[in-house]
């Protein structure tokens, strides 16, 4: 089984077996101030990679990195360091910086439903500054780095033997960022390894502190010079040490020999504005140091505001969730959405498409949403009836809760096995393997699930069908389409069913105003109700 993807760098579709665990980078935030909806894009497209492995059979290692050091105001070299200034302006610690904003970054993961990676596999740059200062003394030792009055370049001009005819040449300044990129060092193609920094910095570290680069012969010039990584190294560092060597990994195992010839991962993912710079910069230096960094390299557009970039200082900046005083972003939650309704829009489009985010193109999205909230709610109905059913959390983690079990039926069966509809899950399978699909996949599910409110009306269900459409989007859409419903609001919906068994139509609206104080719409069929939340 493969799965096909674009690979940015060959400008070609590849084709990646699943017949092994798959190992996946992903360039996460820097976390210097508050992000917006732009950021969240680059972790949704790899979410959307690991998921649909893991939907197909497949199984994957993804890593999400942190950024907490370095990475100066502009894309190439020179500048004020971002996480510097983001410490001094809020007056703390780089450290208090990067978890404020990073909590907060989360929250808006959190908000979008998104699995992101945790604990080792979501390292911290700042935890990783032997190996990058390991990766910058080595390559200065092999004479493919040399020392500059501000720190350590990767030298260009001794590294032709390595083949860059598949990658871009840096053209001076980026289009999402409108910086230009000044390089003061002795080729444009050169990149720091490592920065000199004054002793006043927040951030710095010496060579002469870390007695494990005693081997590597650190020049005695600039052992005791305070200095701090280069934005372009960390990657490297934390791929060789969480993706390459793994859980057991220590400091003192840190090489790259192992892999000498070889590719530490199958996947490297970020967004566009790595391809020509940053993600260029890695695969040179793992080319300098004897191996391949990744074997493809898949990188999501960026996220447009009205056809326009997004821009902080345009004020089209925009994040999930959060107090616009404090921010200074809008969010979609505080403009009355439902923050679902942006995965939705993001689903509706390929990673490989500029998406034009409008307000307008939202609330199309969230009407989407809400019809397909709907049409489930039409299955939850037969929670109001007393027709039996049952699924258990068992092999595919499912927990659904639209059915009520009839206790009484599964005294002698426990643990039943879950069935699903086997030619749907390898349609469904078909499509997103096919360079993650979704777009077609949402509409095989919207059209299954009305056919099967269709058959509901005819007094049909096929269980195997629902429990596919259950997985479908508890795995791969996430966008809560079978929304969990409290057991008070259930007995109240049972409640409210007898009384209009029974002709109470007084009480019977009296439980329906009840519901709808409590959030829900309440669906009505003549079978029963249906329950959905908006937001």
């Amino acid at each position: 089984m493969n799965l096909n993807l674009f690979d940015t760098y060959l400008k070609k579709d590849i084709s990646i077996s699943l017949d092994h665990t798959i190992k996946m980078y992903s360039c996460g935030p820097t976390v210097y101030s508050y992000l917006h909806i732009g950021n969240v894009v680059a972790v949704l497209m790899p979410e959307l990679i690991a998921n649909t492995i893991k939907y197909s059979g497949g199984e994957v290692n993804w890593v999400l990195n942190v950024t907490d050091l370095g990475h100066l105001t502009d894309d190439g070299d020179n500048g004020e360091d971002k996480m510097e200034k983001g410490a001094r302006k809020d007056s703390k610690t780089a450290k208090e910086v990067a978890e404020f904003y990073y909590s907060d970054f989360k929250v808006q993961l959190d908000r979008l439903n998104i699995d992101y990676p945790t604990g080792f596999n979501n390292p911290l740059a700042s935890d990783y500054i032997y190996e990058q200062m390991y990766i910058a003394l080595h390559l200065l030792k092999n004479k493919r780095a040399y020392i500059d009055e501000d720190g350590i370049y990767y030298d260009s001009s001794v590294n032709m033997d390595i083949d860059r005819s598949y990658l871009p040449k840096s053209n001076g300044s980026s289009e999402y960022t409108d910086r230009d990129i000044v390089n003061a060092t002795k080729d444009p193609e050169d990149f720091a390894l490592w920065k000199f920094v004054s002793e006043s910095s927040l951030q710095k570290y010496r060579f002469e502190d870390f007695s494990l680069l005693r081997d590597l012969e650190c020049p005695s010039e600039i052992k005791s010079l305070w200095g701090c990584p280069g934005w372009h190294t960390e990657c490297v560092a934390m791929i060789g040490a969480v993706l390459g060597i793994g859980k057991n990994y220590k400091p003192n195992d840190f090489s790259f020999d192992q892999f000498k010839g070889k590719n530490i991962i199958d996947i490297h993912t970020g967004g566009e504005d790595h391809i020509e710079i940053h993600h260029k910069n890695e695969i040179l230096q793992s080319l300098s140091l004897g191996f391949k960094l990744s074997k493809y390299w898949v990188h999501n557009r960026h996220l447009k505001v009205d056809n326009q970039k997004m821009s902080k200082s345009v004020g089209n900046s925009f994040n999930v969730e959060g107090d616009a005083s404090k921010t200074g972003f809008d969010s979609i939650v505080g403009k009355g959405f439902n923050p679902l309704a942006f995965r939705l829009l993001f689903l509706e489009h390929s990673y490989q498409e500029q998406i034009n985010f409008t307000w307008d193109k939202l609330a199309q999205s969230e009407n989407r949403l809400f019809s397909i909230y709907k049409l489930a709610a039409c299955i939850e109905s037969l929670n109001s009836v007393e027709i039996s059913t049952e699924l258990q959390d068992i092999e595919n983690k499912i927990n659904p809760r639209y059915f009520v079990h009839n206790e009484s039926e599964i005294s002698n069966e426990s643990n039943p096995v879950v069935e699903f509809n086997d030619e749907l899950e390898s349609k469904f399978e078909t499509i997103l393997l096919n360079q993650l699909n979704t777009r077609e996949a949402l509409e095989l599910f919207q059209k299954i699930l009305t056919d099967t409110v269709t058959n509901i009306t005819k007094g049909e269900i096929d269980q195997k069908t629902v429990n596919s459409l259950f997985r479908i989007d508890s795995t791969i859409f996430k966008l809560n389409i079978f929304q969990p419903i409290s057991q008070i609001n259930h007995n109240l919906l049972l409640n409210r069913q007898e009384a209009k068994n029974n002709k109470n139509y007084q009480l019977s609206d009296e439980i329906r105003d009840e519901l709808i104080a409590n959030g829900y719409v309440v669906d009505d069929y003549k079978w029963g109700s249906g329950l959905w939340k908006k937001r």
